[in-house]
This record gives C-alpha cells, structure tokens and sequence, in this order.
C-alpha cells in the first residue's frame, strides 16, 4: 500500500519582488562591510619589514654565525666599524627572534652583509 502525502502551498508568503531586492542591494552597497573595515585597518597598520642576512666568520672557528636581521647593512656595517676602529673588544647584532649576538673583535675574520632584496618566487622568465 502507497501513500501520498501532499503538501499544502502557504498562503502567508508574499510573491517575489524585485524591487525589494533592488533597494536591499544599493543598502548594502552604500554601507561598507565589517570584513573590508578589517582589512582595511590591518593595511593601514601593516609595516613592510625587509630581512638582511649576515654571516659572521670566526678566526680559527670552522663554523660560522649565520642569522637574519631588521636593521639595514649601513647600520650593520656602522656598528662593525666602530667596533673596530675604537677601542672595544666586542660588538652586538640582533636578529629577527630577539636573540642578540656578542661577537669579539679579536677573533673576528669576516661580516658578510647581504642585501635587502628578496629573492622572487616562482618562474622567473
């Protein structure tokens, strides 16, 4: 035995009106959405930060210090020379984790400073 069920159609639904659904959309579009106030508070509070790597050779050490950095190569290479030039037996570096770096002036052999510009990724033509 089959039974059927039918559904009754209700009455309290209005017919489609497009004019409705033209005022809901120009409503919408005059008010700015909580997704782009984000976005557009986290660009105008993003800060471009460019890496330096440096590599630091120790005399008579096989290994070297190799670390990345926020400051720029004229800053690094400022506080090398006066680390060298003046009468200090130490210099310090930072790198981007907040460790800071107490290398001495006696033992040093080379500071490599690479430059600010990222590599590219992807295909290159």
């Amino acid at each position: 035995m089959t039974t059927r069920t039918t559904l009754a159609a209700p009455t309290d639904i209005a017919p489609f009106d497009p004019a409705l659904l033209r005022a809901a959309d120009e409503s919408n579009a005059t008010r700015p959405s909580a997704d782009s106030e984000r976005s557009s508070a986290a660009a105008s509070k993003s800060v471009i930060v460019v890496l330096v790597d440096i590599r630091i050779g120790i005399a008579n050490s096989p290994r070297e210090i190799s670390f990345e950095s926020a400051q720029t190569p004229a800053d690094v290479e400022k506080v090398v020379a006066d680390a060298l030039d003046g009468s200090k037996s130490y210099f310090t570096l930072s790198d981007t984790k907040g460790k800071v770096f107490i290398v001495p002036t006696a033992g040093l052999a080379y500071v490599e400073v690479g430059s600010e510009e990222r590599g590219r990724v992807g295909f290159v033509s």
